[in-house]
């Protein structure tokens, strides 16, 4: 307190008594004894003398002005301290204010300082609880703070380089991102630390210091405890997903719609649906009967609900529409925050259980219909031969009921006597487990009369899991009868063996089993086989040239009754054997107990039938084969082409012909001689054999120009064979060890149906032409009917296109004096040419002839209009054929010339129809078929009912059709697509009521194809 009061008393002083006031105190005192203590003395001049006058005795006027001066200054000094004095009250009442701010902003200041250091040791607790590594540093990346967790892991660090401290380094980390935070940005990094081998989370943000700089504060997560728990997490999944993909049983997981979500490889093999085909899609589309959703429904709700259900007999759908049935669990599966995320089912195929059910089922059915039926035998004996089971058939064979013999000793009452012992043994040493038993076999038994009756047995021995015998089941069919018969046969076949012994022709006789049972002299001494080998060990077969043949003889015999034919058999060493073979049945009651064989060698006759078949052969081939080439000559290849043309014509099949004339052979005949040129056309025939196919036909035509036919070889296949073969010919050398010539070849081309060509005659003139063109071009190149000659490329110019619609114009006018089936053949023929030009039409027209023939029988039409609209269809695009292929067959959208190409080809179309008359109503369906009922179609803009309605008919169906249908320029539509398309054009392109009819029609096909 007393300290206190003297601070303020010496601050007063300091105040008052400072150099200022005491000097000011000093003036003021001097002026005062000037005024107050000078003496006064007399007033000589009439002034009064004060102050400094009086002592200098100053008088009159001096005296005066210094008087005057005297008092003049000192007022003014007195007035100038008075303002002095104010100023400075001023100032000091100025400084007073600035020192009280002073004082105010110092307090503040300190409590800010107290707030900072305050903050700082709170921050400094916080981070020092905190499990995170934190530390600050500046941007000479010297560390300023570090936290207690920090610390632990990598020392005391302030005051050092940060990566001194994390990483021992001498400088600065290539992957140092401290600029990037200094520019403001926050980053956040995530690694393995090389020191400790911890991986860390490290949020990196900038820091603004208070007196305006910028640090980094460092977060480091330590996240590899839970990194290891994810990776962890992420293999037991996959452990999980693996376990769950290769399960051997049908997986499945789905959501709380339906729809599956999860799908193993054990489904898709139980299933038939591939997991892309099932993913995302709901039960009822896949795996689900519609039966069953409600069902269905109510489960998958309770799964979600978290209850399971176990051992369910479903009945699924597979993806071929077959039904499965499983065994099914289904069971919730829950997240980790214990709610159920989704559904597994587990399903185990029972199809196969229930086919063997049902196979069980019937079999019982069976069983007991057969232990029902009289005719056969069938006894269950017990481990001591005790009867169990006697059945309705062991009472009508043997007369005996089933309660007299239910407990009975079988062998006591029903074997004979000289064959109990046997058949005991056998039965004890099948219980003592050495099954010698036997399956199948004939046994007498004796009946109440005490007659024997022959029966064939079969047996099934039942044991338990001690493989101790349980029962012996036996069914047996009385072949007494059969047994009686056929030893009358043996009797009388027995008689006649000597006799057929002695017959001087091949006698063999096979039984049931297909094994000969009997085989005469004569068969030893014509196959080579003695009896032993042959009787009971070798079939038909062992004789015939083919297991069929052998079968052939035997069903025709069956069939109608006896088979004969002249054929060849087989000796044993392999020698083929002509003979006249005749094949009859044996019939033994109705059935066919096995065939009697007589064959006669007719090796003497077949030796003199094959001198007169060489001995004509070889007229036919000096005939039809030329002499010096061993080729067809020109008699034959015209003949083989009128087949080979007819076959082509009927299976619609591809034919195409070749000539060949070699270029400049006259000069090689010329240069080398005759001799020379015919070893060269001898080289070129075996050439040809060689590299062309088996089925080709090859002869010479005429001196060096030889002709061949391919069957199934189109044109471009065709133009493709020519330039091998002229490559073969121009670098393979002919001739002798003298001399070698190479040679070049013109070669003409023509292809059906691909060139507009009806007969054979036709394809010979249009090669020969082909060849010409080729000749008067050069040579060294391939010709084609309708490209004309070619060597790098095949084009074909408009001009080109112009004659082949003159042409197919020619063609139908020359069959319009034929009947109308002769003209449509010729016609379609034309529409398969185009189907072959553009492989989309084929299809196409099928599709749209099919629809129109069913829309056109839907308005009542007669029978004839709807031939014309079928006919219509059928022809509709085949004025295509004018249109240049470039155009055609573009890859992308028309320009609009093209476009006023392809508008052409209903005009061209109708040209070539004009000329056939009874194609004449069938004409306006396909010119007007692109017309539109609004009158925006074309050719001729025809509007509503003015258009045909067979063309209308034409128009929709060809459109839907060119909708569903892949283009070069797009993919297909879909049907949904499509008939929103036509319901969309209805009223505008297409008339509304066939619209309606139309769609109709499509809808209701679709229906029935689904159901």
């Amino acid at each position: 307190m007393i300290a206190g009061y003297k601070d303020k008393l010496n601050k007063i002083i300091r105040r008052v008594f400072n150099r200022e006031n005491l000097i000011s105190f000093a003036y003021i005192f001097i002026i005062a004894i000037s005024y107050l203590v000078v003496p006064y003395y007399n007033i000589r001049t009439g002034f009064t003398n004060w102050g400094f006058t009086g002592f200098v005795d100053a008088e009159g006027p001096v005296n005066a002005a210094a008087l005057t001066i005297q008092r003049t200054l000192t007022f003014a000094l007195i007035i100038f301290y008075i303002y002095r004095l104010r100023l400075k009250r001023k100032m000091r009442d100025e400084s007073y204010e600035i020192d009280l701010a002073i004082k105010e902003s110092e307090d503040r200041r300190h409590r800010i300082e107290r707030e900072y250091f305050k903050l700082k040791r709170q921050m400094q607790n916080i981070f020092d609880a905190m499990d995170d590594l934190v530390f600050i540093s500046n941007k000479n990346f010297k560390i300023e703070f570090t936290n207690k967790s920090f610390k632990q892991v990598f020392g005391e660090g302030v005051g050092k380089k940060c990566y001194e401290v994390l990483y021992k380094r001498n400088e600065i980390c290539p992957w140092c991102f401290g600029e990037r935070v200094f520019d403001g940005e926050f980053v956040i990094v995530e690694h393995r630390h090389q020191l400790n081998n911890r991986i860390y989370r490290i949020h990196n943000s900038p820091l603004i210091n208070p007196d305006g700089s910028i640090s980094k504060i460092s977060v480091m997560h330590d996240i590899t405890n839970e990194r290891e728990m994810q990776q962890r997490i992420e293999s037991s999944e996959r452990y999980f997903r693996n376990l769950f993909e290769n399960l051997p049983v049908a997986c499945f997981d789905y959501d709380r719609e339906g729809k599956i979500i999860g799908w193993n490889k054990a489904a898709e093999k139980l299933y038939g649906f591939k997991t892309n085909d099932v993913l995302n899609r709901s039960m009822f589309e896949t795996i689900a009967q519609e039966k069953d959703r409600d069902k269905t429904i109510s489960l998958i709700k309770e799964v979600f609900n978290g209850k399971s259900f176990q051992g369910m007999e479903w009945e699924d759908k597979s993806s071929d529409g077959t039904y499965r049935y499983v065994y099914t669990s289904t069971y919730p599966i829950y997240d980790l925050g214990g709610q159920v995320s989704h559904g597994m089912s587990v399903n185990i195929d029972l199809s196969q259980q229930k086919i063997i059910e049902n196979e069980l089922k019937s079999s019982k059915e069976h069983l007991e219909r057969i232990m029902e039926t009289p005719q056969n035998l069938v006894v269950e004996l017990d481990s001591d031969t005790r009867i169990k089971m006697f059945n309705k058939g062991c009472e009508m064979v043997t007369g005996y009921s089933r309660a007299e013999t239910i407990g009975k000793n079988w062998l006591d009452l029903f074997i004979p006597e000289r064959l109990r012992d046997t058949v005991r043994m056998m039965i004890e040493e099948t219980k003592s487990d050495r099954n010698i038993l036997p399956n199948h076999y004939e046994s007498p038994i004796l009946t109440k009369s005490g007659e024997e009756r022959v029966v064939f047995w079969s047996n099934t021995v039942l044991r338990d899991k001690a493989e101790q015998v349980i029962s012996i089941i036996v069914i047996g069919v009385d072949i007494t009868e059969r047994k009686r018969a056929q030893q009358k046969i043996i009797d009388a076949e027995e008689r006649y063996r000597t006799f057929l012994e002695s017959v001087p022709l091949h006698v063999g006789m096979i039984d049931e089993s297909g094994k000969f049972i009997i085989w005469n002299k004569y068969s030893e001494k014509m196959f080579g086989y003695t009896k032993e080998e042959a009787i009971g060990k070798i079939t038909p077969t062992d004789i015939h040239e083919t297991p069929q043949e052998a079968r052939d003889v035997v069903e025709t015999a069956a069939r109608e009754g006896i088979f004969s034919r002249e054929l060849k058999l087989v000796h044993k060493n392999g020698r083929k054997i002509p003979v006249s073979l005749s094949a009859v049945p044996r019939v033994i009651n109705g059935k066919i107990v096995g065939f009697l064989g007589f064959a006669r060698d007719n090796s003497e006759r077949a030796v003199a039938e094959k001198e007169l078949s060489m001995a004509k052969e070889k007229l036919e081939s000096l005939a039809l084969k030329d002499t010096l080439t061993e080729l067809y000559n020109k008699r034959y290849i015209l003949e083989r082409l009128n087949s080979e043309f007819e076959r082509a014509k009927r299976s619609f099949s591809p034919l195409s012909l070749l000539q060949i004339d070699l270029d400049y052979f006259k000069s090689i005949n010329d240069t080398y001689g005759y001799d020379f040129g015919d070893k060269v056309l001898i080289q070129v025939a075996k050439l040809l054999r060689s590299e062309l196919r088996a089925n080709d036909v090859i002869a010479r035509w005429a001196g060096e120009e030889f002709m061949i036919i391919l069957p199934e070889i189109d044109r471009e296949n065709a133009i493709l064979v020519s330039k091998k073969l002229i490559r073969v010919l121009e670098h393979k050398g002919f001739g002798d060890e003298k001399n070698v010539v190479n040679l070049k070849c013109s070669i003409g081309v023509v292809s059906y149906p691909e060139d507009p060509l009806f007969n054979p005659k036709e394809m010979i003139e249009a090669v020969e032409k082909s060849v010409f063109k080729v000749k008067t071009s050069g040579g060294d190149g391939v010709g084609s009917y309708i490209h004309g000659f070619m060597k790098d490329e095949d084009k074909t110019a408009i001009s080109e296109k112009d004659r082949l619609l003159k042409a197919l114009k020619e063609k139908m006018s020359f069959f319009a004096v034929k009947g109308e089936d002769s003209i449509l053949e010729a016609v379609y023929s034309l529409s398969k040419s185009l189907e072959l030009k553009d492989h989309t039409t084929r299809q196409h027209s099928e599709k749209t002839v099919h629809y129109a023939v069913k829309l056109a029988q839907k308005f009542d039409l007669s029978e004839r209009e709807v031939e014309n609209v079928r006919r219509a269809a059928v022809l509709h695009d085949i004025g295509k054929i004018g249109i240049p292929d470039k155009i055609l067959l573009k890859k992308g959208p028309l320009t609009k010339a093209e476009f006023e190409i392809v508008k052409q080809h209903p005009k061209i179309a109708a040209d070539i129809m004009s000329v056939v008359e009874f194609l004449s109503e069938s004409t306006p369906f396909v010119l007007h078929h692109h017309e539109k009922y609004d009158g925006t179609g074309y050719p001729d803009g025809l509007k509503g009912e003015e258009i045909p309605l067979g063309a209308r008919i034409v128009s929709i169906v060809d459109v839907y059709e060119a909708l569903t249908e892949n283009r070069p320029y797009r993919k297909a539509f879909s049907k949904e697509e499509a008939i929103k398309i036509i319901q969309d054009s209805s009223g505008t392109q297409f008339d509304p009521k066939i619209a309606e009819a139309f769609l109709e029609l499509i809808k209701g096909e679709t229906n029935h194809n689904n159901s």
